[in-house]
């Protein structure tokens, strides 16, 4: 009897982790433990441990392990106030000490539990056999990883270490995710979809309970008393998980996934409200790079399921309906504002708030990295290197970046470093250029995305980003397999 009863706790709880209810489930439990302190977050990450771990123990389908992969780091909760700049040297500062050991062992059960999973099942085994179009392309990447600055005279065996692990982790998530969505069903590109859109919507949860409470006392944007301007407070976004930067790059790359959706499901208009969602919220906390990469990827994926997806019709009246709506909106303002005269101010105070006129740090970046490429051109001067000699860095090895991602590679890593990335993007090409086809290319504006947002920012070069962007490129290459073997 008392078997019986197991087996069906069992075979309950195994069905619900495979169905469409237990991503939703694990992101309402991030939102809230990513907003709250230890005494709410350790008990959430624990059970989510719990979760994962029955996984790794009952459930068969490996698709289960998307969501914790994409969600639970969004989870880590926030114990001391952190601002923007002092985020930005330590992030995990915000963190108690002792809540850390928690999550230590948190981390270690969870990989001890996957580890054994997928030795079991032979997940390592077939990953070890994966070869999609982009691996030799990441091959080469890793090489330019391990040989960053090798023979310059700054060279440390930190620059070796980092490369390491960024060659790690690239590799390791792009074979492992090759043998788990090769091994899944045909509707395994839609749940990871899914996925995607409920991590965008849990991290736009977590922004919301910040900017509701800021907007309730005009603390959020105000007037500076000094100089009569207004002032965005960037600083109410730093959690411990990532600054407004981070934040906002989660947020956008759920865009091309919710289009994804909204080109092939039956209510596309839901999918579509939200990767319009997704594009707006990084205006909510002033950060340019999502700000300008989201509505560049919700333009063209916008024309994309509007032209030719099979969901045309009803998407072009969506957005054409927006298109007018948000320019009526813009003239209508603009009309009043100006026959009250106060259209030249507003125009003004908003580039301002909006912090365009101050990119001319990126450009003192760039002028460093090509010195330092001409220091050293065929392998660099090292990824650690970075800005630390122009008095622009922070206290953090990816402050110390070029934010540009052409001249990291060109700069820390060299000739060896451009020829890998360059290698890379044409993999990237060949995957979208083959046997073209719709959701191929709305599954690779992801990876793209990335890519986009590391022309001002260090995006492709953080190892969790690396999840994102393996995942949605090797389930193209799966689409792209299927397209060869119809």
């Amino acid at each position: 009897m008392a078997t019986s009863c197991r087996r069906d706790i069992i075979g309950t709880l195994t069905k619900f982790q495979l169905s469409g209810a237990y991503p939703i489930v694990f992101a309402i439990l991030c939102a809230i433990s990513g907003s709250c302190g230890k005494a709410i977050y350790i008990p959430i990450l624990s059970l989510l441990t719990v979760s994962i771990v029955f996984s790794a123990l009952f459930v068969k389908d490996n698709k289960v392990f998307i969501p914790p992969c994409f969600m639970m780091y969004c989870g880590l909760g926030t114990d001391n106030k952190q601002s923007y700049n002092s985020t930005k040297g330590d992030v995990f500062s915000s963190i108690d000490q002792d809540a850390w050991i928690c999550i230590i062992i948190l981390a270690i059960i969870i990989a001890a539990a996957l580890i054994t999973r997928f030795i079991a099942d032979g997940t390592f085994k077939s990953a070890l056999r994966s070869r999609g179009v982009a691996f030799w392309g990441i091959i080469f990447l890793d090489v330019a990883f391990l040989t960053n600055g090798l023979f310059f005279v700054g060279w440390s065996v930190f620059n070796l270490l980092f490369g390491l692990l960024l060659a790690f982790s690239l590799t390791a998530f792009y074979l492992l995710f090759c043998s788990i969505l090769n091994r899944a069903d045909g509707q395994i590109v839609k749940y990871v979809c899914r996925c995607m859109v409920l991590t965008s919507y849990l991290v736009l949860a977590q922004m919301l309970i910040k900017i509701i409470p800021a907007l309730a006392t005009n603390t959020l944007i105000y007037y500076h008393d000094a100089t009569s301007r207004l002032v965005f407070d960037r600083e109410l976004f730093s959690m411990s998980w990532g600054i407004t930067t981070v934040v906002g790059g989660i947020l956008i790359l759920g865009i091309s996934a919710a289009l994804y959706l909204a080109a092939c499901e039956k209510r596309p208009v839901i999918y579509s409200l939200s990767a319009v969602a997704f594009a707006s919220a990084p205006s909510l906390m002033n950060t340019r790079s999502s700000m300008l990469v989201g509505l560049l990827i919700l333009f063209v994926g916008a024309i994309i399921v509007s032209v030719w997806s099979k969901n045309r019709r009803i998407n072009l009246i969506f957005f054409a309906s927006l298109l007018f709506a948000v320019a009526l909106a813009i003239t209508a303002t603009c009309v009043y504002l100006n026959s009250h005269g106060l259209l030249s101010r507003f125009l003004d105070e908003l580039w301002l708030l909006a912090r365009f006129d101050i990119y001319k740090d990126r450009l003192d970046l760039l002028i460093i990295g090509a010195q330092h490429f001409t220091q050293n051109p065929v392998f660099g001067v090292g990824i650690l290197t970075g800005t630390s000699s122009g008095g622009i860095a922070v206290n953090n090895i990816f402050g110390n970046m070029y934010h540009n991602i052409p001249m990291q590679f060109a700069a820390s890593m060299g000739c060896v470093g451009i020829a890998a990335f360059m290698f890379h993007i044409k993999d990237l090409f060949a995957v979208g250029a083959k046997k073209p086809d719709v959701g191929r290319i709305l599954l690779l504006l992801t990876p793209v995305a990335i890519i986009l947002l590391s022309l001002v920012d260090n995006f492709f070069f953080y190892p969790n980003f690396h999840i994102f962007y393996t995942v949605f490129l090797v389930l193209a290459e799966k689409d792209l397999k299927t397209k060869r073997t119809v």
